[in-house]
């Protein structure tokens, strides 16, 4: 059995290729990359000196894409989380989809890995969002994760594919999360809004083992559909960052912050091309995901389809994210 993964030296896929290797299933692990070079080298930090056996790494050249890929299973992690316009956004989250699609096997069993971002933040009148929740997308990132959705149904009519739309994932190898023990390191410590905000998330490890529950099941009876995955609990953010303290050993204060000077910092981040590079959830467009009260969703659908439970809680996701910090230096 022959597996391709995407977004290799990124934080999920760099996680799913691990456990991919770990599991000894697949006789072959494709990973397409634009630089081999740092995947080698991201892998000789994890223990790989040489790469394993089954695993080949192809760089994404014009001829690679000149050809079809073999292969049994793909899930495709790849993607553009900060783009610096909508047409970023579009180039690689949807028309790079369409382009890997036309180059995988008619019968390979896809996974396409989309975000919460593409149904948008909790309604105002809901206590959550599901799967039967009308879409309203707020960013042009949940924007084109929601086309890319859309204009593969449209463009591969009879092709088994699936949509996996986890919210926040923490854990080991991820970097969105070391400013936030950072900032858990001081004694004050703000956070954007008066009001607590209420998030869902998901460990990288349930994350990455959702994904391989849907490899390992037939989906033909659900193939071609959208199922949020996600743990069943839901955290605040005054929540998250004490609990990233308690983990620290540190003791501090919540410090809520008006939204209008989180605007301000944003119009001046935005303003200035090396800080929007510097600080990405800053920039103009992503910015409007903090002004929302609520991102909550349920992944009942999902534990129900393919009778699966997240097993990590955020303590245990964000204590994996604290050692693997450690072990680098980070902090």
């Amino acid at each position: 059995m022959k597996l391709l993964i995407t977004g290799t030296t990124g934080f999920i896929g760099r996680n799913l290729l691990l456990q991919m290797l770990a599991a000894e299933r697949w006789s072959k692990i494709i990973a397409p990359v634009r630089n081999p070079d740092k995947l080698q080298s991201l892998l000789a930090t994890e223990g790989w000196k040489t790469p394993p056996a089954n695993l080949q790494i192809l760089k994404c050249t014009p001829e690679f894409w000149g050809n079809d890929l073999d292969c049994d299973a793909a899930v495709h992690c790849a993607a553009v989380l900060f783009g610096s316009s909508p047409r970023e956004y579009y180039s690689t989250n949807v028309q790079g989809t369409l382009k890997l699609l036309k180059k995988l096997p008619p019968a390979a069993k896809v996974i396409l890995l989309s975000s919460q971002s593409a149904g948008g933040p909790t309604p105002q009148d809901c206590e959550f969002r599901d799967e039967t929740t009308p879409d309203h997308p707020i960013t042009n990132y949940g924007k084109s994760k929601k086309e890319m959705e859309e204009t593969c149904l449209a463009t591969f009519p009879t092709r088994d594919f699936i949509f996996l739309r986890p919210p926040m994932v923490l854990g080991a190898r991820d970097q969105a999360t070391l400013p936030l023990f950072r900032l858990a390191k001081r004694r004050l410590r703000p956070k954007p809004g008066l009001c607590p905000k209420q998030y869902s998330f998901v460990a990288v490890t349930d994350l990455c083992r959702a994904i391989s529950t849907v490899l390992e099941t037939d989906t033909r009876a659900f193939r071609r559909r959208v199922f949020y995955v996600c743990h069943p609990d839901s955290v605040t953010d005054r929540d998250l960052i004490q609990c990233v303290g308690k983990l620290l050993g540190k003791k501090g204060c919540v410090l809520p912050v008006p939204q209008a000077l989180i605007r301000a910092a944003a119009w001046f981040v935005n303003a200035i091309p090396a800080f929007r590079y510097a600080v990405p959830n800053l920039t103009r467009d992503r910015v409007q995901e903090i002004w929302p009260d609520a991102w909550v969703i349920k992944g009942n659908r999902f534990a129900e389809t393919f009778h699966f439970r997240c097993m990590t809680g955020l303590k245990e996701a964000l204590g994996d994210a604290l050692k693997y910090y450690r072990d680098r230096q980070d902090i």
